[in-house]
């Protein structure tokens, strides 16, 4: 079985910290930017978002004209607002994710993909909006 295939068999079991412990034994040439990617969904599956956004800002360059890498910034910019310390950083996370799913959508995503941005950006408007009457 490859460590791709593993990768799949522990996401399905819900063993994200199995892959990021296998993906931080590689060394760095080993470290694809597929396995990268994979690295910032565990982190982002362990609730780990600020490390998910760090992986995916250095791999930024090379692969931000994916939809997966736009859904995968997307996601962890979202579940980072719902944990900041202030409205206002709260706003501007929601923005920063926003544009991500936003730029998702346009590099027409496999249709999963498409849905979880759909609904990720009705929830964006709705947590802008009531940030909007909050203050």
């Amino acid at each position: 079985m490859t460590l791709r295939e593993q990768i799949d068999c522990w996401f399905q079991a819900g063993e994200h910290e199995r892959t990021v412990q296998a993906i931080l034994k590689l060394p760095g040439s080993e470290c694809t930017d597929e396995l990268m990617g994979e690295l910032a969904v565990a982190y982002n599956n362990l609730g780990e978002y600020k490390k998910a956004i760090l992986v995916l800002e250095e791999l930024k360059n090379r692969v931000c004209f994916t939809a997966s890498w736009q859904y995968r910034m997307g996601y962890a910019l979202y579940h980072s607002a719902m944990k900041a310390p202030t409205p206002a950083k709260t706003e501007s996370l929601l923005l920063k994710a926003r544009h991500a799913f936003s730029a998702a959508l346009q590099l027409n995503p496999k249709e999963h993909i498409r849905g979880d941005c759909l609904e990720f950006l009705h929830w964006i408007c709705e947590d802008l909006k009531s940030l909007k009457t909050t203050s």
